[in-house]
């Protein structure tokens, strides 16, 4: 659930975006602001937009997070217990205690 919460501030922040360049073409009188010649699609265009960044974000988020969270602390340690860099009374000793938390 905690990818829930960045996809919901990226959308936010997408909307607040688009909200901010809207105040500034109408400040410098680009146009006249939400009125649109197709009859007012303008909010509904930003949905979809807004819509297809969060998918994007979404995608790449879980195209980038299982690199982060593929191994476990056992296994870890047994890589560790296998290159030589802890003893195999260490390996028990952090085992013990991983499994008693």
């Amino acid at each position: 659930m905690k990818w829930t919460y960045g996809i919901v501030s990226a959308v936010l922040f997408l909307f607040g975006l688009m909200f901010l360049m809207n105040l500034l073409a109408v400040s410098q009188g680009w146009t006249t602001g939400w009125h649109m010649p197709m009859g007012g699609m303008m909010p509904f265009g930003m949905l979809v937009a807004v819509i297809v960044w969060g998918l994007v974000l979404y995608g790449l988020w879980n195209w980038i997070k299982p690199q982060f969270s593929s191994k476990s602390v056992e296994d870890i340690l047994r890589v560790r217990l296998a290159k030589g860099e802890i003893t195999d009374e260490e390996y028990q000793h952090l085992k013990s205690t991983l499994k008693g938390l």
